[in-house]
């Protein structure tokens, strides 16, 4: 009787790791395909108010560089850089590459920056006759369309993402991945609960064996977090431009909230069910 017993906890607790591994298996998919190889993600960093402002900076100071090196006065690239202006710029790229929203059609991109490029334009030719800059008119429309067209192409290097089309086959074989594993383990974990049910008379022990799963997941979870936390203070990034860093580190911080929240989520069902346990020995002992 007592090697029956023994054998039927032993095989529990074999039955209990696998869950774990199961139950720890589904969460960390969960929380890196919603978040961590989310397309959504990235395009909310690419949007962020401090990116763009960080790149419209970038090419007004690189307008203003042109117009230095053009003796052209630069009292008008505040006024035609905008945050606006580069904010639609780069919503549409990000709409087009990431498909995060309907807003842009997949030639609104090319279609606004031919338009800054417009723009560009205009306000030099206004510059020029306002200070009654004295240029020939044939090099006059040559030398403004060569500017415009270096801004323009400079605005377009700077709001796109030269690593995006990897960026969306990681999302694509992450989404997959997950997904299979998911579905195996969401299926073997069931299999699992549904075994350890059957080998004990005593419900509240294969209620236990379920909380201690949930422990450890929760446990791994949380070293998870940890680990990701301290590549992110513990590693040097050498990207340029450099505001592409904080593009990795908000990407990171958005990683380690899924992580957070899974590790809350799986906390607070390891409490609720050793609770439910508690109740259910406390019932028998009545």
């Amino acid at each position: 009787m007592k090697t029956d017993f023994t054998s039927r906890r032993k095989a529990r607790t074999v039955l209990a790791f696998v869950l774990y591994l199961c139950i720890i298996m589904c969460a960390l998919c969960v929380e890196f395909v919603s978040v961590t190889a989310n397309p959504k993600t990235f395009a909310k960093e690419f949007t962020n108010s401090v990116y763009v402002e960080n790149m419209r900076c970038d090419i007004a100071r690189y307008t203003k560089d042109l117009c230095q090196a053009s003796s052209v006065p630069d009292n008008f690239v505040d006024n035609l850089i905008t945050y606006d202006n580069i904010y639609k710029i780069e919503n549409a790229y990000v709409s087009d590459e990431f498909a995060s929203t309907r807003e842009f059609s997949s030639d609104a991109y090319d279609g606004l920056i031919a338009q800054f490029k417009e723009n560009v334009a205009k306000s030099v030719d206004n510059v020029i006759k306002s200070n009654n800059i004295s240029v020939d008119k044939s090099v006059n429309d040559t030398a403004v369309d060569d500017f415009a067209q270096n801004v323009a192409d400079y605005a377009g290097k700077v709001t796109q993402f030269g690593y995006a089309s990897q960026v969306k086959d990681f999302c694509d074989l992450s989404k997959t991945v997950c997904s299979i594993l998911i579905a195996v383990c969401g299926a073997i974990g069931i299999g699992v609960i549904v075994s350890l049910f059957k080998r004990t008379s005593m419900k509240y022990h294969a209620t236990r064996n379920i909380a201690y799963s949930l422990l450890a997941a929760f446990i791994m979870n949380l070293i998870v977090l940890a680990a990701v936390a301290v590549t992110k203070e513990t590693r040097q990034l050498v990207i340029y431009p450099t505001y592409l860093v904080d593009v990795f580190i908000r990407w990171l911080n958005d990683s380690m909230c899924a992580l957070a929240i899974g590790s809350g989520v799986l906390g607070i069902l390891f409490v609720a069910l050793v609770c439910f346990t508690w109740k259910q020995k406390h019932d028998i002992n009545k």
